[in-house]
């Protein structure tokens, strides 16, 4: 099962439309990493650093990729690994990508966790299995499902449960 992660509205399309998507709610010094982070304002050091995380771009046009132009600035990890094409502007994705750091669980608050969004092909066995796991959790999970839309090229998130916290709904 595959992951996407977002600040807010979340991406639908990780493993074919059947993956899912997580939701947190965060501000800066609170960002779900795992491990304590530099300072996000001293882009200078994000070479050395073990964790570099910022908001995606959305240019109205292609940014630069001269790589010898670009080298050794924060122009070639912002062009490289976070930029997209302005129409997926309506995500707000936040990117965070872990350096030299070894694989494992990623460790987070779990009140930033504010819902969990599954893909239009997502089955039915990995809903109730995502929904097992929240249902004892500490804050309320919205769970919604992308669907395609009848009249464009367009999916829509509807929110269908609630789970987790003190209440449960239908």
């Amino acid at each position: 099962m595959y992951f996407a992660f977002q600040r807010k509205l979340i991406s639908y399309y990780a493993d074919s439309h059947r993956g899912i998507a997580i939701e947190f709610s965060f501000c800066d010094w609170e960002i779900p990493c795992g491990i304590p982070c530099g300072d996000p304002a001293c882009p200078d050091t994000w070479y050395e650093r073990k964790i570099v995380f910022r908001d995606v771009e959305y240019p109205p046009t292609y940014p630069e990729l001269n790589y010898h132009k670009v080298y050794g600035t924060d122009q070639l990890l912002r062009s490289l690994l976070f930029t997209k094409h302005h129409e997926w502007a309506h995500e707000q994705e936040f990117r965070i990508l872990r350096r030299k750091v070894p694989a494992s669980s990623v460790q987070f608050d779990r009140n930033l966790l504010t819902r969990v969004i599954f893909g239009c092909r997502t089955v039915s066995e990995d809903v109730a299995l995502i929904r097992s796991w929240l249902v004892a959790w500490p804050s309320e999970i919205i769970l919604s499902k992308a669907e395609t839309a009848s009249d464009q090229f367009d999916l829509r998130i509807n929110d269908f449960d609630t789970v987790g916290g003190s209440r449960q709904s239908v």
